[in-house]
């Protein structure tokens, strides 16, 4: 090792660390050989550079030390940190040396897809603005963007909600970005730094995103088991949480997780969903949901206080909107079954307060979304391409059945199950045109068990000919999706391409949804009571400002960004 020349270059050469793991999250280092151009004028660039004096080595890495005329261009948060801060993040407008930094000729570019590729084997990366350059070594040095802080949007004065008469609480719903998914998909993050890709940093930054806000309830997709055993449940149950978890089927390796603040929620049922029935054409697929049904811990509440909490992640695939439909069919099923109050056939059915979140992996105001939003959709307009609204136009792509999505004896085309009937009961009354005998009874009973659908049989059931569903919740979405210049929000930036897949919807009042060509049977009128409000919402980027980043990264350990509101539940007896 190189020994210091001067005070200068021991105060730099401090800054600069030689184990990069235990690097401050709030910063970003500078990565492998490090070289910089504060200086306009070449022949100053070159002297600086062939100063073999200011050469420092630590361990594999070397940092070029600038001279002391020109170390005003470097800053840091504290001469303990071991990071350094790249200039531009500092300089504002009104900053004297603003202009001849911004001014220098570097092969500026704002669209990263034309950024080239390195000519060496390594990168440096700075935490600054949208800039890229060869600098004379011919390393390539990237700028990428250092995002603000994301902020509160209040949407309602949390004074109005007194804690006497409500309860409020915050939930987070987080796509965490499994690992194997991740390796397997190496190819979408190619120009991620490999630092941050890899699990023993990322799951750091991500249970840090988490505890940060205190949420009561955490819903995660993308759970990879193994970290949800070893690290999730440990970490979490640390600050107080219980959990569910289902992972998905077919040996996946991840699947949904739900936390909860047992000193705030007491879990009163809840319901694993896996999605996959292999004698049902559009439920062939391996992924999942859960339900649970919570009442708030306070000396206030009573049973009628309860509110029910769904997550899911429905198949990615953009040219088949007939299987999300089918999911999210039978996935609405199973959150009326949990979240019904009271189901007297006499009166009209009334529910508990419901959120919904996840991953839909759909575009707002998609069909699919708006099915959410109106409680009604005709899917057979609509080429199954264009329900989840990710592919605009495909002519290749066929057109949705005109008869039931999903058989009417599973779940019905109002998207609740049909009247309960125990399987055994339909096979003594005889009801059904299945046959069984004493030794394959046992096996229906035990595959009716693992699909979870056929304790629900009704052969009285029609085909739905007009080709609709209906819902009875009223939704609303926390986010609004875009902003006033009509830039989209982003929940998820892969690849360089931005999108809006995350949603948390919650239930307002009753549903007022269409009932047009649907039969008087189905035409059921519900009330949700409306006890629940959004009091705030933390605000997503805009697609404007992530041109130049790439995730994961430093700043987020996932692709996805995390999804969080602040609700308030009135109490109905104070």
């Amino acid at each position: 090792m190189c020994s210091t020349q001067n005070d200068p270059d021991k105060t730099l050469s401090s800054l600069v660390s030689h184990n990069e793991k235990e690097m401050d999250l709030s910063r970003v280092n500078i990565h492998q050989t490090t070289s910089f151009d504060p200086s306009s004028n070449q022949q100053q660039s070159q002297n600086f550079y062939s100063d073999k004096n200011n050469i420092q080595a630590f361990g594999s890495q070397t940092v070029r030390i600038p001279s002391q005329q020109q170390q005003h261009y470097l800053t840091n948060n504290s001469q303990s940190s071991n990071v350094f801060f790249s200039p531009y993040q500092r300089l504002t407008p009104s900053n004297r040396f603003f202009n001849d930094y911004r001014h220098h000729s570097w092969n500026n570019s704002n669209n990263f897809n034309s950024m080239r590729k390195p000519r060496h084997s390594f990168e440096n990366w700075l935490t600054t603005d949208e800039w890229d350059y060869d600098n004379d070594y011919g390393q390539r040095v990237r700028f990428e963007t250092q995002l603000p802080k994301r902020k509160w949007t209040q949407v309602q004065l949390e004074q109005k909600f007194s804690h006497r008469n409500h309860f409020t609480f915050k939930l987070i719903s987080f796509n965490v970005l499994s690992q194997d998914l991740l390796e397997a998909n190496g190819y979408l993050y190619a120009d991620c730094i490999s630092e941050y890709l890899d699990w023993n940093y990322r799951k750091h930054v991500i249970i840090k995103q988490i505890v940060d806000h205190h949420a009561d309830i955490v819903c995660l997709q993308e759970a990879q088991e193994d970290h949800y055993e070893k690290y999730f449940r440990v970490k979490l149950k640390e600050h107080g949480y219980e959990s569910l978890f289902i992972k998905r089927s077919g040996g996946k390796p991840d699947g949904c997780a739900l936390f909860y603040k047992t000193d705030r929620l007491q879990l009163i049922d809840h319901k694993l969903v896996p999605f996959h029935c292999p004698t049902i054409e559009l439920l062939d697929r391996d992924n999942v949901g859960l339900v649970a049904l919570f009442r708030p811990k306070t000396s206030r509440s009573s049973s009628d206080d309860a509110f029910c909490v769904a997550s899911t992640h429905l198949l990615f695939s953009p040219k088949r909107g007939d299987i999300k439909l089918a999911q999210l069919q039978y996935f609405l099923a199973e959150i009326d079954r949990i979240s019904i109050k009271d189901d007297n056939i006499n009166v009209e059915p009334t529910y508990y307060p419901i959120i919904l979140c996840g991953d839909f992996n759909c575009q707002p105001y998609s069909p699919l979304y708006q099915f959410l939003l109106d409680g009604y959709i005709q899917y057979n307009q609509y080429k199954r391409s264009e329900i989840s609204g990710q592919i605009l136009s495909n002519c290749y792509s066929l057109n949705l059945p005109s008869n039931e999505l999903l058989p009417s004896y599973y779940v019905r085309s109002d998207c609740r199950f049909p009247t309960k009937t125990k399987t055994i009961d339909i096979i003594e009354q005889k009801t059904t045109n299945i046959v069984l005998d004493d030794e394959n009874q046992d096996e229906i009973i035990e595959k009716k068990d693992c699909i979870q659908f056929s304790e629900y049989l009704d052969a009285n059931n029609v085909d739905n000919p007009s080709a609709v569903l209906i819902h009875n919740k009223k939704f609303h979405s926390v986010y609004e999706h875009f902003n006033r210049s009509n830039i989209p929000e982003v929940t998820a930036h892969i690849n360089h391409e931005s999108h809006n897949m995350d949603f948390i919807f919650y239930t307002t009042g009753s549903s007022g949804q269409k009932t047009a060509a649907i039969s008087t049977n189905e035409q059921q009128k519900t009330t949700i009571n409306d006890r629940l409000y959004l009091l705030g919402r933390y605000n997503l980027y805009y697609q404007n400002q992530l041109r130049n980043v790439h995730l994961p990264n430093w700043q987020f350990g996932s692709d996805h960004f995390l999804l969080l509101a602040k609700f308030a539940l009135k109490l109905q007896h104070v």
